[in-house]
């Protein structure tokens, strides 16, 4: 007999679970944006800023959700998954640099959709909590990952619309300098 998915039963996880699972992610995900803002360094300072701050993000949920650990008395339950990324370089996978209109609009593109993976995992990490003292931290982080989303958007179209019209002027400016 084929199932809805309403039917299906509400994934709940403990306490300690979804905080060492939102932990894990948000550590990775601070790494990941830390590799992009060095990435983006060459080609844009300014996203490369944008990435260097959603890194600084990340680490401020770390600090808030160890507030709230602390708080609740399950820190000693937890152990933070900084400790174990601390060895390891935040350059380590996938570094490269990018240098051009085509590797950035590709980049920004996975970027997207990593966000778009984070804001549903963090999502699914609210309707599993099963303890409402960590409500309001849960909602403030998908919020935080909506405007990530749609920052990241943002920072795309803007690129999609002003390399076309800053890099004609400038190749025409040259192409005269040129005939000169």
């Amino acid at each position: 007999m084929p199932y809805d998915q309403q039917d299906v039963a509400k994934l709940i996880l403990m306490p300690e679970e979804l905080l060492v699972l939102a932990d894990t992610h948000e550590t990775h995900e601070m790494h990941h944006y830390r590799r992009l803002a060095f990435s983006f360094l060459p080609f844009d300072v300014g996203i490369s800023k944008l990435m260097a701050a959603l890194g600084v993000e990340c680490e401020r949920r770390l600090d808030t959700q160890r507030e709230v650990t602390q708080e609740l008395g399950l820190s000693d339950l937890i152990t933070t998954g900084e400790a174990g990324n601390a060895a390891r370089s935040p350059f380590g996978k996938h570094y490269f640099f990018i240098v051009n209109r085509a590797m950035a609009m590709a980049m920004l593109t996975q970027v997207i959709a990593s966000a778009d993976y984070s804001l549903r995992f963090h999502e699914h990490l609210q309707s599993a909590n099963a303890m409402p003292e960590l409500d309001p931290m849960l909602k403030g982080f998908v919020k935080q990952k909506q405007a990530e989303c749609r920052i990241l958007q943002e920072s795309l179209d803007s690129l999609e619309s002003s390399v076309d019209s800053v890099s004609m002027p400038a190749m025409a400016s040259y192409r005269q300098r040129s005939l000169w």
